[in-house]
C-alpha cells in the first residue's frame, strides 16, 4: 500500500549576533515531560556497540552502578522521579531484575516499534512540514520540528563529523554563517567547513524537491555504492525514513539519498538526525 508523502511516492518496507557551541554530541536534555502525560516505555540509545548503559543507584556518576543495559535495550519502565544533575537528566527506571536505578535521559528515547512508526500519519505531516520549512527556510517551523530531547544531529558526510542543533540553534541555521567542520570529503580528501545554509540545504532540497523522489521506511534506500552502510548502531532504536533521489538514467551515479531520523517525545514525532549518502568514488 503506497500513499503521498510531501509529493514523494512512499513504500512500506541561526545576522543574528550568534554565540554558540555546535558539538559533535547531543546537547544537555531538558524535562520534556509535560506534567500529567502518559509516560510511554523508554529504549537505549547513543550507546557503542561495545559498551553498556549503566543504571545507578543514585541519580549522578558518583553513586555505584547497580545494572546495565543492553544497547538497544527497549520497554524500559520510568517510576515518575527524575533529577539534575551538573546539567544532566537523570530518571528513575524500574529494574527487570527488581528494584530500581537511575539513567542518564540523554541516553533513552520514546519505545516506538518500526511496524507503528512506518504506519503513523503523524510522521507523514512531520516530513511535509519539513519540506516546507526547507523550501520557504522559515527558521521558526523547522525549530518546532527539531526533538526538544536531543536535537537535530546532522551528520552530512557518511564518515563525517555530526553537528547537534537544538532547536534554538535551527532557529537561525537558513541565515547563520557559522561554519561548521563537517569532516574530510571523500573525493577530495579536504576538511569540508561552512554554514548549514551553504553546505547541508542545496543537498536536501536537491532531494525532497525532485518529482522522482521517493521514501522507504527503516530501510537505506540508495542508488549504486562501493561501501556498505548499516544505520548507526548508537541510533538503533530511531526509526528514519530513506528519501532516495534516484541518478539520472545513462549516469546513475548522481544518486543521493537523506536519512531522516525521527524520536517520540510524549507521543509526538520530531526530527532526531539527517545523514547523507551518495556516490563515493
Amino acid at each position: 500500500m503506497s500513499k503521498r508523502l510531501f509529493s514523494l511516492t512512499v513504500k512500506s518496507t541561526v545576522m543574528a549576533v550568534l554565540v554558540l557551541v555546535l558539538t559533535t554530541s547531543a546537547f544537555s536534555v531538558a524535562n520534556v515531560q509535560a506534567a500529567g502525560d502518559a509516560v510511554r516505555s523508554q529504549a537505549v540509545i547513543l550507546v557503542a556497540q561495545n559498551d553498556v548503559l549503566n543504571v545507578r543507584k543514585g541519580a549522578g556518576v558518583n553513586y555505584a552502578i547497580v545494572d546495565r543495559l543492553d544497547p538497544h535495550a527497549v520497554n524500559i519502565t520510568l517510576v515518575g522521579k527524575e533529577k539534575m544533575v551538573n546539567g544532566s537528566r537523570w530518571v528513575k527506571i524500574r529494574r527487570s531484575a527488581g528494584g530500581v536505578g537511575w539513567v542518564n535521559a540523554r541516553y533513552l528515547t520514546e519505545t516506538v516499534t518500526p511496524a507503528e512508526f512506518c504506519a503513523d500519519a503523524k510522521v507523514t505531516t512531520l516530513l511535509a512540514n519539513f519540506k516546507t520549512a526547507l523550501t520557504k527556510q522559515d527558521g521558526a517551523l523547522l525549530a518546532a520540528l527539531v526533538s526538544p530531547a536531543h536535537g537535530l544531529n546532522v551528520t552530512y558526510l557518511r564518515t563525517g563529523k555530526t553537528i547537534t542543533y537544538t532547536p534554538a540553534l535551527a532557529r537561525w541555521v537558513f541565515t547563520s554563517t557559522y561554519a561548521a567542520n563537517w569532516g574530510t570529503h571523500p573525493a577530495s580528501g579536504l576538511e569540508v567547513k561552512g554554514s548549514f545554509h551553504q553546505e547541508v540545504l542545496p543537498k536536501i532540497l536537491d532531494v525532497v524537491s525532485n518529482p522522482n523522489t521517493s521514501a522507504t521506511c527503516n530501510n537505506p534506500a540508495t542508488g549504486p555504492k562501493n561501501y556498505q552502510f548499516y544505520w548507526p548502531f548508537q541510533y538503533g532504536n530511531i526509526n528514519y525514513y530513506a528519501l532516495l533521489k534516484p541518478g539520472t538514467p545513462g549516469v546513475d551515479l548522481d544518486w543521493r539519498t537523506w536519512l531522516v531520523g525521527v524520536e517520540y517525545v510524549n507521543g509526538q514525532p520530531y526530527l532526531f538526525s539527517l545523514l547523507q549518502l551518495f556516490w563515493e568514488p
